[in-house]
């Protein structure tokens, strides 16, 4: 073997990922960028070499579905309505949660889990942590202490990105939450448990692309 021979075919090593792959969640307010920062990660991805595929999913992986791509909304959608919580709202918030939780742990065996054996990045957006930050989005009616102890049976993220910014800037760049429903889900956030994964926090009033290679580094990392 000659040995410009040998040293592309060590060049082709080096590209090749070796090692395990990570599962990235990104959190944080709407307005706070997380679609388009999942966006830049995507496009980022394929140049730095790491990580052999990107896959996005938005709320929880899927088991047989598609991985989507990260399309960021321009325009403000319409917010679920917040319902008495009934007794039968309660029963079916339950329901649903435990529903999700067999979801996400198949998802887990049957998806994540190849492609992470396979050195890929996966990039899930908002993932069970919305049940604390927006119960009204998923229709979580239920009481805080069922989500606490639901969330140790959910598959550990190896990477969560924490997406910070202030009201004024939520509110300048999207207005489907108010004020109050800001600082309240804000408040919320910062005492939010990540049952000892490691946790960025970056700031999002900074550049998507700045922000998505400062997830790439870190989860380059891992």
């Amino acid at each position: 073997m000659t040995q410009s021979s040998s040293q592309r075919e060590v060049g082709q090593a080096r590209r090749l990922p070796d090692s395990r792959g990570s599962f990235v969640v990104l959190v944080g307010l709407d307005g706070s960028g997380k679609t388009t920062v999942a966006r830049n990660i995507c496009c980022l991805a394929g140049q730095q070499g790491r990580f052999r595929k990107v896959r996005y999913f938005h709320w929880q992986p899927s088991i047989l579905g598609r991985a989507e791509i990260p399309l960021p909304e321009y325009r403000n959608l319409p917010r679920k309505l917040a319902l008495q919580p009934t007794t039968l709202r309660r029963l079916l918030s339950a329901a649903r949660l435990f529903k999700n939780v067999v979801r996400a742990n198949l998802a887990c065996l049957l998806r994540v889990g190849p492609l992470l054996r396979r050195g890929s990045l996966v990039l899930v957006d908002r993932y069970f942590y919305n049940y604390f930050l927006d119960p009204v989005s998923v229709r979580y009616y239920g009481p805080v202490w069922l989500l606490e102890q639901a969330r140790r049976f959910f598959p550990k993220p190896d990477l969560i990105v924490v997406l910070r910014a202030p009201a004024s800037v939520l509110l300048a760049r999207k207005q489907e939450l108010s004020r109050e429903e800001i600082l309240h889900q804000t408040s919320i956030l910062d005492h939010l448990q990540f049952d000892g994964a490691q946790v960025l926090e970056v700031d999002a009033t900074q550049p998507p692309l700045k922000i998505a290679a400062e997830i790439l580094r870190k989860a380059a990392q891992l």
